[in-house]
């Protein structure tokens, strides 16, 4: 928020990834999360998190489309920011299923390499953790371009409409989003 005057979130997440088979990857990582309060109902404290993920990955193409589904499982390790002070860790497991497609807009290009348009929709859904189990917890929709930089690089800008269950009580928070990020296509 603000230009950074505001931070909300800090998201570190490494990974490696393994192709297995042309359409077929495997991958997994750790991530640390700095969350502050922000939003109509913000949290208490600042939280902190530790996770670790692994996922799957299908790629495949219909015609000029290519369409990409993520299944991702996380151990989620989160605790609260008292007087500058973290709390104890409690324990959580997510599962969260991501569908994306995308195609060249083939009557604008850059150097010969096309713009793209995406779309995807991504749900997150707590597991295991009491009565919030198998319950929608976060939906995430997002629409943008890919912008080329070279055969191996682009910008992906966008819009992400995020929907947010908050709490016990059937209070929801939607963000709206601009989203900017560099891909780096690597193939051996």
């Amino acid at each position: 928020m603000g230009l950074g005057d505001e931070p909300q979130q800090l998201l570190l997440r490494p990974g490696v990834q393994w192709t297995l088979a042309p359409g077929v990857r495997v991958a997994a990582g750790y991530a640390y999360v700095a969350t502050a309060p922000y939003g109509e109902r913000p949290t208490a404290t600042p939280l902190r998190e530790h996770r670790t993920w692994q996922q799957l990955a299908l790629a495949r193409r219909a015609g000029a489309v290519s369409l990409s589904h993520r299944y991702r499982w996380e151990q989620r390790w989160l605790a609260p920011v008292v007087g500058g002070e973290t709390g104890t860790f409690q324990y959580q497991q997510r599962a969260r299923y991501l569908v994306r497609a995308q195609m060249p807009l083939s009557r604008f290009t850059r150097g010969g390499l096309p713009l793209l348009a995406y779309v995807y929709d991504e749900i997150l859904v707590p597991v295991g953790h009491g009565t919030a189990t198998g319950r929608l917890a976060q939906n995430r929709a997002a629409v943008g371009v890919g912008v080329p930089l070279d055969a191996r690089h682009r910008i992906e800008v966008g819009y992400l409409n995020l929907w947010n269950a908050l709490g016990p009580a059937s209070t929801n928070e939607f963000n709206h989003t601009l989203t900017l990020g560099v891909v780096r296509s690597v193939t051996r």
